[in-house]
């Protein structure tokens, strides 16, 4: 008869945080045991960029049983919150989170798309600093 020591029970703690963390990133396909890949990581970016511009931890309180089912079997998604830009957040997080993993981009057109956004941002900053606005890295302050 075996006996389960004290850390025989962190360590299955741990595994189902492991497991809940897993669940919280995993594109549909892959809880349901279909074709694994690239689409499924773009999926997966999707949610870690969700995380980056919202600093919530993804289905937060959510049994990962329950992410599985509510992800695969009824399509639901993080919400994106309103506040964020149009451009990065919303129109990448989305198409990562399409439902076909073939209309997902590639990490190519994702690579692209935020350098795009990148630069329009640059600009915008760039041009709100010539004009008196956001101080850019690059301006000095006047003279007293």
């Amino acid at each position: 008869e075996e006996i389960m020591s004290r850390d025989d029970d962190d360590d299955e703690e741990e595994d189902e945080e492991e497991v809940a963390t897993t669940m919280a990133y995993a594109a549909p396909e892959v809880m349901l045991g279909g074709n694994v890949g690239l689409p499924c990581d773009v999926f997966s970016f999707g949610v870690v960029m969700w995380e980056l511009f919202t600093r919530e931890k993804p289905w937060d309180g959510i049994h990962p049983i329950k992410v599985s089912y509510m992800v695969s079997k009824e399509g639901q998604r993080l919400e994106i919150p309103e506040t964020l830009p149009e451009l990065v957040a919303k129109g990448l997080i989305s198409d990562c989170w399409q439902a076909d993993s073939s209309a997902r981009p590639t990490f190519s057109d994702l690579l692209e798309r935020i350098d795009s956004a990148i630069q329009i941002a640059d600009l915008r900053v760039t041009d709100s600093s010539i004009a008196g606005g956001t101080p850019s890295a690059n301006r000095r302050p006047a003279a007293a």
